[in-house]
């Protein structure tokens, strides 16, 4: 994996299931309310899985 980036910002699932994003990671990938992202998961040859985040389409704020 290339520009692997550990944010060193652990977040806790609440009870609905979900996860805040760090603002500083939001700021990094120009993500702003509103705007669609997709999830996907990257698996290494250790056997850890990863989770993406990509910014696939800009709210028209």
């Amino acid at each position: 994996m290339s520009n692997f980036v550990c944010e060193n910002t652990p977040r806790k699932i609440d009870a609905s299931g979900r996860i805040s994003i760090p603002q500083n990671m939001k700021n990094r990938l120009n993500m702003n309310v509103g705007d669609k992202v997709d999830f996907y998961t990257i698996s290494d040859d250790d056997g850890n899985t990863y989770v993406g985040i990509r910014v696939i389409e800009k709210a028209n704020n």
